[in-house]
């Protein structure tokens, strides 16, 4: 047979990583290619996820193709893990088959470095993967060839130029990270909440245990929301995550916070009710502390708890994801999270009337009947 061999940290398993493995597949006519999740490589950090999260993703990436199959070797490892000795694994479970060691041309220059770097040869072919953008280093073949007898091969590759750093990065910023991924595992990555880490971190110590698990809920459920009505599922995960980012501050942190801002117009009744001011303070925050630029996460932090007759459809997800997430059990909360998926303005009409009836009109921020009698007339089809 004719074995491809495919190592990474796969922290995430993204997009480039299968379309490569396809096309070493097609274009040395391989018999399989084993992708080889890294435990913890010598030359580089830490890995930020746990094996599990890792190789589930990599599952989920896979599972579509019969010739594509997963080896944990090295993530059983409990030392470094150098590629001389996971190619001396392989060629021993594979002694009569060809391997083909498949890597980034970038790595070219830096292999003479590695650990045995002659060993690597005697196991393998190494089939160096091609950027259009990038020159094939030759000369530093021709070097491994002469000096270690490597049978070297190279593919062209034109596909999409990312990287797994790149998508940790792009996560931590709450940037869109989904064409990046399949999509099975993007899923994933939202269920089990494994990126971004750093910003899951400071957000834990913010706001504190139970709130944090509440905009875990929050994102998951405003990412399927959004998949559902055909809106940006990257920003409702950040917004449902953030959405309640300076629910543990003091009124008047929050007010000082409100002064030294102009995002939004304040209307001075809103200040009068303390327990929702921090929706406000919210954009503030998710924009100071976090780094978020993109209004459309800013507006709908802004409106989660009180809305407005201006709110997109985005806001009204993360509005309505607030009030239908996992953890929630009050009375008629099942049949509002059904409610939610066929039409989010009754599911908001109906959140709306259950909060008027529980504390009654008198005690009502006068905002959220405002909003009661716009969201009516929409779905009376008064307004479109």
């Amino acid at each position: 047979m004719k074995i491809g061999i495919l190592g990474g940290t796969f922290d995430p398993v993204h997009k480039a990583h299968i379309e490569i493995a396809k096309l070493a597949l097609c274009e040395l006519k391989l018999d399989k290619v084993i992708f080889v999740p890294n435990g913890v490589p010598p030359h580089k950090k830490e890995s930020s996820v746990l094996c599990e999260d890792k190789l589930n993703m990599l599952k989920l990436a896979i599972n579509p193709y019969e010739k594509f199959e997963i080896d944990n070797f090295e993530l059983l490892k409990e030392d470094y893990s150098y590629l001389y000795i996971t190619l001396e694994y392989f060629k021993n479970n594979y002694p009569d088959d060809e391997l083909f060691f498949i890597a980034g041309s970038d790595n070219i220059e830096t292999i003479p470095s590695w650990k045995n770097p002659a060993l690597l040869f005697r196991y393998a072919t190494f089939v160096f993967i091609k950027r259009p953008e990038y020159e094939l280093n030759d000369k530093g073949i021709k070097k491994l060839e002469e000096d270690y007898n490597a049978k070297i091969l190279s593919i062209d590759f034109d596909g999409i130029d990312i990287s797994s750093s790149d998508i940790r990065c792009a996560f931590e910023n709450c940037r869109a990270v989904g064409e990046m991924l399949p999509e099975n595992v993007m899923e994933y990555i939202v269920n089990k909440t494994v990126y971004p880490k750093k910003l899951l971190a400071k957000l834990k110590t913010m706001i504190g245990e139970k709130r944090f698990v509440h905009s875990i809920n929050v994102a998951k459920e405003a990412y399927r929301l959004a998949l559902r009505y055909n809106e940006d599922a990257d920003k409702a995960y950040y917004a449902g995550l953030l959405h309640d980012c300076a629910k543990k501050m003091d009124y008047d942190a929050q007010l000082e916070i409100i002064k030294r801002n102009n995002i939004y117009t304040i209307k001075e009744r809103e200040l009068e009710f303390p327990k929702v001011i921090h929706a406000l303070t919210g954009a503030y925050v998710a924009k100071e502390e976090f780094g978020i630029t993109d209004r459309i996460i800013l507006d709908a932090i802004r409106f989660h708890t009180l809305g407005d007759v201006k709110m997109t459809l985005f806001d009204k997800i993360i509005y309505i994801a607030d009030l239908i997430s996992e953890e929630r059990v009050y009375k008629g909360v099942e049949i509002l999270r059904e409610m939610a998926y066929n039409s989010i303005d009754k599911a908001i009409l109906t959140s709306v009337d259950n909060t008027i009836n529980y504390v009654g009109y008198e005690n009502i921020q006068p905002d959220i009947i405002v909003l009661r009698d716009y969201i009516k007339e929409r779905v009376n089809g008064s307004i479109s």
